[in-house]
Formats: structure tokens, sequence, C-alpha cells
């Protein structure tokens, strides 16, 4: 290879290398729960990427307004809530500060196009592999005793390219990937979904269903199959929205809702939703959806009572005798959702600048409006199921819509 193929080949190990951390750092199980390190080894391949490539880097006038912005409400709300300094406050302050850091970084050195288009084919990956043992488990449950493990606990066995939880409720078995839950796999395929759904069409290549060509509609089917088997509610309803997306962009606004009806009551109708719903939610009172209701409930009390700054770091505090209050089975400290936690740990004006990201990026990919309200809505969706706004990832997402001016859509070949 001459050098400039040397250049290029070195250029794509380094790419996939950084998406494939965010993906990892944002809920797979083998990069455990020690934040610090996740982090700043992040910060580590970033500024490696950056000397080694000889990149110039110039940051937008919007990255470094948000970033700034940002870091002020975040030290502003710290120390406006601040009882004493502790060293997990200040670690947990400047850890979120360093995310967002990595995120506007990314984003400034990062095209969107190549990241959207890495992030499907990596996706398309995991699902692939993790549907593999997830049908051979299904089929043939003695496998799961004769396959070396990486590690094996009570909980799960970790087979490094996929875990296995025992199946909860009276769902035989539910998909996790190498996540650490269904609900946090599932985002990863419905965003992938999304980005599939958003490209544009070659005009070269033959299609076959609904613009997509050969290769995209085996990604699209494998997506939705890997979906399917989470049996994750969240996902179930996120991929819904998907289908809505992609019936509005694809067909006139009059002959999308006939269309979106037969394919949504379809999916409700389904045995596998009834099951999840039922097993999950009605049958009997499950700790996990309890308590998904009671931090709604509390965070938006607490939001109210302070909805300019939040409660800072004193969040724990405060919610720790909130929950004990409530006395639900569920006391650990923390969230299950991201909009409710950070607008009561930070307030209202943080979370519209994070979310104008979202806002943005939603229409920036789209060329209708109301598809554009459709893609701002899943991500909503999503943030209301996990505490994603914590992870790189979904911050990366939000600030490409902040940084950039038009995002191209994509060739996926």
């Amino acid at each position: 290879m001459n050098t400039d193929q040397v250049r290029n080949f070195k250029e794509k190990i380094w790419n996939n290398i950084l998406v494939l951390y965010l993906i990892l750092s944002s809920g797979s199980i083998l990069f455990g729960v020690n934040e610090s390190i996740i982090v700043g080894g992040f910060s580590f391949l970033v500024i490696v990427q950056i000397i080694t490539a000889k990149m110039k880097v110039t940051i937008s006038k919007n990255s470094v307004f948000i970033l700034i912005f940002l870091i002020f409400i975040i030290l502003l709300s710290y120390f406006f809530n601040m009882n004493n300094l502790s060293a997990s406050s200040i670690n947990f302050e400047l850890g979120f500060i360093l995310k967002i850091i990595n995120a506007i970084l990314f984003v400034n050195i990062f095209p969107a196009e190549k990241f959207k288009r890495i992030f499907i084919k990596q996706i398309f990956v995991l699902s692939f592999i993790s549907l593999v043992f997830y049908f051979s488990f299904l089929v043939f449950p003695g496998l799961m005793n004769r396959i070396p493990a990486l590690l094996s606990t009570d909980s799960y066995v970790n087979y490094l390219i996929y875990v296995h939880h025992p199946p909860l409720y009276a769902i035989r078995l539910r998909n996790y990937s190498i996540f650490s839950e269904p609900g946090v796999y599932q985002a990863f395929l419905n965003v992938a979904l999304l980005f599939l759904i958003m490209h544009n069409e070659p005009g070269q290549e033959k299609k076959i269903l609904l613009g997509f060509s050969v290769y995209q509609s085996i990604i699209f089917l494998f997506l939705v199959i890997a979906i399917l088997t989470t049996f994750s509610t969240t996902g179930y309803i996120a991929l819904m929205l998907n289908f809505a997306i992609l019936l509005f962009k694809k067909f006139r606004f009059i002959f999308v809702f006939p269309f979106a009806t037969l394919l949504i009551v379809g999916l409700i109708s389904s045995t596998y939703f009834h099951q999840t719903i039922y097993e999950k939610i009605v049958k009997t009172k499950n700790s996990s959806t309890e308590r998904r209701g009671k931090d709604v409930e509390l965070e938006w009390m607490m939001f109210l009572t302070r909805p300019v700054l939040g409660y800072g770091y004193t969040y724990f505090d405060v919610k720790k005798e909130l929950l004990k209050d409530s006395k639900i089975n569920e006391q650990w400290t923390g969230s299950t959702n991201s909009i409710f936690y950070h607008a009561a740990m930070y307030g209202f004006i943080f979370m519209i600048a994070v979310l104008y990201g979202f806002y943005r990026f939603s229409f920036l990919v789209s060329d209708k409006i109301f598809v554009g309200i459709l893609i701002f809505s899943l991500f909503l969706f999503l943030l209301i199921g996990e505490t994603f706004l914590q992870k790189m990832l979904f911050l990366v997402i939000g600030f490409y819509g902040i940084s950039i001016r038009k995002i191209h859509q994509v060739y996926y070949q």
C-alpha cells in the first residue's frame, strides 16, 4: 500500500475505535461502572487521534458558546446548592463536565455523515451477533453451559460479545446483547434504525423496499428483529415511531395514515407486545415499572421546587429522603430517565440548552417538518426511558445539532 492508503487505513481504524468506544461506554457491561476511567480513556483516545492524524481542530462558535454556557450552569448549580465539598461531589460534577467537553470536541473533529455511517454498521454487527446467540440459546438452552464464558454470576453470564440474563417475568428470554439492560440496547438499535431510515438513495442502486437497497433492507430487518427480541416496552413504542417516520418520509401525507394505522395496530396487537405489557405492568406490581413512575413524580416535584438551577449534587440527598417516604421497593438514589433527572439536578435553563441540540439535529436530518417533529419526539421518548444524557454517545448526538449548520444525508453502500 502507498502512503495515502496506509493513512486512510489507519484513519478508518481510529474512527471505528472512537465510535465503538462511544457505544460501549454508554451501557456495555464490559466497561464496568468506573466512569472516571471511562471518560478519561475517551479523552486520551481523542487527543491521540488529533495528534497522530495531525488534525487542525477548529471548534465552531456555537460549540464554544454552548460549552461555556453549560459548564457555567453546572458549576453555578453546584455552588448554589453546596452544603459541603466532598470528593464524590467534585468527581461527579467534573466528570460530567469532561463528558460534555469530550462530546463537543468529538463533533468538531468527526463529520456527522461519517459518524452515522459507522454507527449503523457497528450496531448492525452487534445485532447480528446478539441474534445468533439469542436464537441459539432459545432453541438449544444447553449451549449456555457449553460455551466458554468470560464471567458467570448469579445475575448473568458474560460471553464477551453477548450477555445472557435469566428470563424475567414469564418472558422466556430477552436480548441484552452486550449491555446492562434490554432498555439500553433497544435505544442504540432504534437510533441506528432512525439513521438508516433518513438515508439518501443513490440512483444507481436497485431498490427493493421503501427505497432501500438489498444491503440496507438486510440491516433494516436485523435491527427490527433485534428490537422485538428485547421485549422492551420503550423499544416497541420507539420502533412504532420509527415506522411512522419511515412512512411519512416515503409517502405523501394523505396516504400515510392508513398505512401507519395498520402497522401500529398490527404491532400492538402482536403476542409479543401483549405478553410484555401484561407481564411487566398488568399481572404483578413490577418494581422496575413502579420505580420509573415514582422517579418522574418525585423529580417533577423537585424541579417545580427549584426550577432555575435545580438541586445540583444535593439531588441525591434529597431524592434519598423522598424515596424513603415513598416506601417503594427500590431505594437506590439516582434515576431511570434523563429529562426529569437533569431538570431536577440543573434546572430548566440547562435542559433547554441540551434539548435544543436534539431539536436542531432532528430537523437537520429531515426534509419535512412533520418528520422532524417525529424524530425529536423519538429522542425525547428515548431520553425519558434511561439516563442517556449521562452518556457521551447521546451528548454527541445532541451537540451535532448545535455545532453544525447542515447534516448531509449519507449513502450506505
